[in-house]
């Protein structure tokens, strides 16, 4: 496996805070505390051994931490050469920033950061860039550049991060977002293709402009905003670019800079030579949101845990998709989530619902799924080494990140993890990101819940399936082709095929086999051999239990009579000449031609029988059957 460069290990291996207020997209809410997962037997699944706390209506907005240092130039000077020195692998670093530690550990930055300039983001972009371009995860990397640069804000004005717009070859690959703080691993956000989320046409097709163009916001993870116009008194407006909702924020609360939600994280230590490792399970389904009949967004929990399903679904479990509708399992997990429409379109759902809707979605395709809720206060922690004990273990897990009380909440599926950066790799349920998007654990949310997907084995399935024909009609006389259509269904392990079989000349025959919905065969008799008269259709559907419905076992197989001459005819063509151009007058010369087919040239002469050489017709008859 590939290692990282040392340069890069120096800065990653130290995720120094936690941003507790840094927000995401609001398409969840924290549960009520009384919520719990339930498991397949009806007893609660393991959940917090304190209660998961509602989101609050008001954010709860720590107070700056002020010291004479943090507002002294000469300080932030000492804190970006400090991050300098941490990207160029120098393990000297300066005691403003970093307190004492032994010789082979570092202790975790405990003053509160200061801002750094664009030109330290775009060494930490830079250095991000050339580590993982070197990596396992490299993507579209090796060789691309930085082809843009923006600087982000909060709506209070402050600066809150900066964007670097990754092109190769003059094409979209990627981006990176580098917090506008002195943090130990400032690039918070990035992904190794696919456009940059500023790039999303999200204005243009709500018909809105931005108040301030030249200052895009960036309000957490994912959370990329323009501030747009509010007729709400006393509120600001917001409208994300990746989903396309609005935010009315409270005119205090935006006037908070988010930089004072920064608390320093908790006394630990993180080892320099810990090793560098990259893990990606392939084959998760990218399945993004859409519009629904429902009138708003899918929402992303349900879609996420599709996703999980999905994936699942061609490891061993099938059934549960139904082939390529994957819209309809989004729809199906609303429902087992209990997802609800907002007023903004978004699709909302309890955290305490995520886990317990997967559970049921599972079982009611045949299959006990083992789901609960991992978090700081629950019985198994949201950790980071948990995290990636379930992706070597190959099961992709649902990730929700909690943000900013106003600023939202976003589920996401994990799918991989890159330990030089602490960095979950994770399928964003968006179309305006690239697939695999790299999210810092630890930095740009207030609290992470985990939910990890387990099979448990499938349930007993002893149940055979059931069906009919709905074409042809029993007693229908039919031509040369003849569509079979039938219904199949099973309620537990689902359909696996359809066969249509038909009996003529005392011998049952296989006519087509179908595996998905609708169930139909257009069937060519001539093409089959099958000769005139009375045909018998029989029907057998098979379940992925290895069960089997036999038409014959309900009712009467249907009958069908074949009613066309399939053979070309074998009399010749009659063929009547006219000595004009008219087919008018009397027959000038009546004949008889052979073959199926005619050919003839006469090259200078007539045809025969006294017609002239131009100015002639002629009528070429023959019987066919239908």
């Amino acid at each position: 496996m590939k290692r990282a460069p040392r340069h890069f290990l120096g800065f990653a291996l130290l995720i120094a805070l936690t941003v507790a207020a840094l927000g995401s997209y609001p398409f969840f809410v924290l549960p009520t505390p009384s919520v719990a997962a339930q498991g397949s037997s009806g007893t609660q699944a393991p959940v917090a051994t304190k209660p998961l706390l509602p989101l609050p209506t008001r954010p709860a907005v720590a107070k700056a931490v002020t010291t004479p240092e943090a507002a002294d130039l000469t300080f932030q000077r000492q804190a970006e050469a400090a991050l300098l020195r941490y990207l160029e692998g120098n393990e000297a670093v300066a005691t403003a920033a970093i307190t004492t530690t032994p010789p082979t550990r570092w202790q975790v930055l405990t003053l509160p950061p200061a801002p750094i300039s664009l030109e330290t983001a775009r060494a930490a972009a830079h250095y991000q860039m050339q580590a993982t371009a070197a990596s396992e995860a490299s993507g579209d990397w090796p060789g691309a550049k930085i082809a843009a640069e923006f600087t982000l804000y909060d709506l209070a004005g402050e600066v809150t991060a900066y964007h670097f717009v990754v092109h190769n070859a003059g094409q979209p690959a990627g981006y990176l977002t580098v917090a506008a703080l002195s943090l130990p691993n400032p690039v918070l956000e990035f992904a190794t293709a696919g456009p940059s989320p500023l790039a999303a046409p999200t204005l243009q097709v709500a018909g809105v402009t931005a108040l301030t163009p030249e200052r895009p916001l960036y309000l957490g993870l994912l959370s990329y905003a323009y501030e747009v116009a509010d007729a709400t008194p006393a509120s600001r407006t917001v409208i994300e670019l990746l989903d396309g909702a609005t935010r009315v924020i409270p005119a205090d609360v935006a006037a908070t800079p988010l930089r004072t939600f920064v608390q320093p994280a908790p006394p630990a230590t993180l080892s320099t030579q810990a090793t560098t490792a990259y893990r990606l399970i392939n084959g998760v389904p990218d399945w993004n949101q859409f519009w629904g009949s429902y009138s708003c967004w899918s929402g992303c929990s349900p879609t996420s845990g599709a996703n999980i399903m999905g994936y699942w679904d061609n490891n061993g479990y099938s059934n549960l998709v139904a082939g390529s509708d994957w819209q309809g399992a989004v729809n199906d997990m609303r429902l087992h989530m209990n997802t609800v429409c907002t007023a903004d379109g978004s699709g909302s759902t309890n955290v305490g619902s995520i886990s317990s809707g997967i559970i049921n979605y599972a079982s009611a395709r045949g299959y006990t799924f083992a789901s609960e809720v991992w978090c700081n206060d629950c019985g198994v922690a949201a950790s980071y080494t948990n995290y990636q004990g379930e992706i070597d273990g190959s099961r992709p897990m649902l990730v929700d990140v909690i943000g900013h009380a106003q600023y939202g909440n976003h589920s996401v599926v994990g799918v991989g993890y890159e330990s030089a950066g602490s960095y979950l790799i994770i399928h964003d349920n968006w179309p305006s990101t690239g697939e695999n998007v790299y999210l810092q654990y630890g930095s740009g949310y207030s609290s992470i819940y985990m939910h990890p997907v387990r099979p448990a084995g499938a349930m007993q399935d002893t149940t055979p399936p059931s069906g009919d024909y709905t074409s042809p009609s029993n007693g229908a006389t039919v031509g040369r082709t003849v569509t079979l259509a039938a219904t199949a269904s099973d309620t537990q392990s689902g359909v696996k095929e359809v066969h249509f079989t038909a009996k003529w000349n005392n011998e049952w025959r296989l006519v087509a086999n179908d595996t998905s919905a609708p169930y139909s065969f257009d069937w060519d008799l001539c093409a089959a051999g099958v000769p005139d008269g009375d045909i018998e259709l029989g029907l057998d559907i098979y379940d992925n239990a290895g069960n089997v419905f036999h038409l014959h076992t309900v009712h009467a197989n249907p009958h069908i009579t074949k009613s066309y001459n399939c053979s070309p005819a074998t009399a010749s063509w009659s063929v009547d000449y006219w000595n004009n151009k008219y087919l008018a007058g009397y027959v000038n010369w009546h004949t008889t031609e052979g073959g199926a087919y005619i050919f003839r040239d006469w090259g200078d002469n007539g045809p025969g029988g006294g017609i002239q050489v131009n100015e002639w017709s002629a009528r070429y008859t023959r019987t066919a059957y239908f």
